[in-house]
């Protein structure tokens, strides 16, 4: 990704790296954007995802590699998405959203890649942090921080369905501490998550990766 300044928006040029050799190949030209992120390959290696974030919100795009041709698949939100996970068959597409202006402004959804279809898991008030497929992807798995009202002091939690609400837990955070998952393993056993230290969300003091049995 490279970027320059230019009539005071940003813009930002997508590239691929050959590993072997470090040679690199222009996949999306310059384009004004607030950023630009890929998200990942199709199953079958001709497609890529990425996102686009402007004034509007966020969008989700395609690039067909072998016609060039770019297509925008859906629009995410009118805020900012993020924590984008492709599920196992590259069909789907897992996030998180966080809409500013509204009550329950952090939203955990999944789109169909195809279609541009979504549907919401679960909608919250309180910050819900990096969701993953579990193995089966029949669930998913995030974190949440704590919320002081209610005494619940956030963790790890367990969506099965749609806007259900968490499952169960399984784990609690630490005292003055946030979980956010990383990925899980194949057998389903162990979780690799980001522990999170600080005050708040927004003043992280220290950062440890650790594994949830």
């Amino acid at each position: 990704r490279e970027a320059s300044v230019s009539d005071e928006r940003l813009q930002y040029t997508l590239v691929a790296v050959d590993t072997d050799g470090g040679s690199a190949t222009m996949l999306i030209p310059e384009t004004a954007a607030d950023g630009l992120y890929p998200i990942g390959w199709s199953e079958d290696g001709l497609r890529l995802y990425y996102v686009t974030l402007t004034r509007e919100g966020t969008d989700i795009q395609q690039l067909e590699l072998l016609s060039g041709r770019v297509e925008r698949i859906f629009h995410a939100s009118d805020g900012i998405a993020r924590d984008f996970r492709l599920s196992s068959q590259g069909d789907r597409l897992l996030y998180s959203e966080y809409q500013p202006s509204g009550q329950a402004a952090y939203r955990v959804r999944a789109a169909d890649l195809g279609t541009g279809a979504s549907r919401t898991f679960l909608q919250s008030d309180r910050a819900l942090l990096s969701p993953v497929w579990r193995p089966g992807e029949s669930a998913v798995t995030l974190g949440s921080e704590p919320a002081v009202a209610s005494g619940d002091q956030g963790g790890l939690g367990t969506l099965a369905g749609e806007a259900s609400g968490l499952d169960g837990v399984i784990a609690p955070a630490p005292t003055g501490g946030f979980l956010a998952p990383l990925a899980w393993s194949s057998d389903g056993a162990f979780l690799a998550a980001r522990l999170l230290h600080g005050d708040s969300l927004q003043q992280i003091d220290s950062e440890r990766l650790v594994v949830v049995s």
